[in-house]
């Protein structure tokens, strides 16, 4: 599993999830004085893809030598996810939609706004199977905490009214039809994660208690054993938190 580390020096952290041990700490070249916001893995080209600040890069995952880059995002960004089959890169900039690069040539596709007031882009995933990309809202003013976009055109599909929304990670289980969110709010047992249908965006369950993560930042779902691995920021003593993902 591949974990960012938000401070700096800009720093992967490469842990295996059953012997709860870190084996291995990548430096992403060029990020002396920035921190990671997002990862993303292509297995089948044993790529990873990490942003930070206003960027983004591709390293090798074992020893994270450069492949390619650093390009810009043209803003800083916070989540990120990648089309490895069609060849994008989608990175939430912290405005009100997100920007699409080529993750060949790392050139800018195109830039989507959505108009709407208190809206902050914070999560970023990329449902491959249905061709959807969520963006995830995290805006204390807000009234919309989701929102799903055409992968083909990136236009609007859907919103998800949430007050308040804390949404900073967003993360999609294309198995078994389901998006989980993760809330950074430091409320003790009212963070964790919220998972929705992704067929209608209702609830499945909100799993709120302090034991599912408290101030979450990050998550990640392994469809393929039905698990959502959870960052937590502060659940002392353990800050990575493996959860059975419920079923739609």
């Amino acid at each position: 599993m591949f974990v960012g580390n938000e401070q700096r020096p800009a720093r992967v952290r490469v842990v295996d999830p059953k012997a709860d041990a870190t084996v291995r700490v990548l430096t992403v070249p060029g990020g002396t004085d920035e921190g990671v916001r997002d990862v993303a893995l292509d297995e089948g080209r044993h790529e990873l893809y990490v942003a930070y600040a206003d960027k983004w890069v591709v390293v090798d995952p074992t020893d994270a030598h450069v492949i390619r880059g650093p390009f810009a995002f043209g803003a800083n960004v916070r989540g990120m996810d990648v089309d490895t089959v069609g060849g994008r890169v989608f990175g939430a900039t912290r405005q009100t939609g997100f920007v699409v690069s080529d993750a060949a040539s790392g050139a800018i596709r195109q830039t989507v706004v959505t108009d709407g007031a208190a809206w902050t882009s914070h999560g970023m995933a990329y449902d491959a199977s249905a061709d959807r990309i969520y963006v995830s809202n995290e805006n204390a003013a807000g009234t919309v905490g989701l929102r799903v976009y055409s992968g083909s055109d990136y236009s609007l599909l859907h919103e998800v009214a949430q007050s308040t929304p804390t949404w900073r990670a967003v993360d999609v289980d294309e198995k078994t039809g389901v998006v989980v969110l993760a809330h950074a709010t430091s409320t003790f047992n009212d963070s964790g994660i919220t998972v929705l249908k992704t067929s209608d965006r209702s609830l499945v369950t909100r799993l709120a208690a302090h034991e599912f993560g408290n101030k979450v930042y990050g998550v990640s779902v392994d469809a393929a054993r039905g698990f959502a691995y959870v960052s937590a920021r502060d659940r002392a003593p353990k800050g990575m938190i493996k959860i059975r993902i419920p079923q739609a």
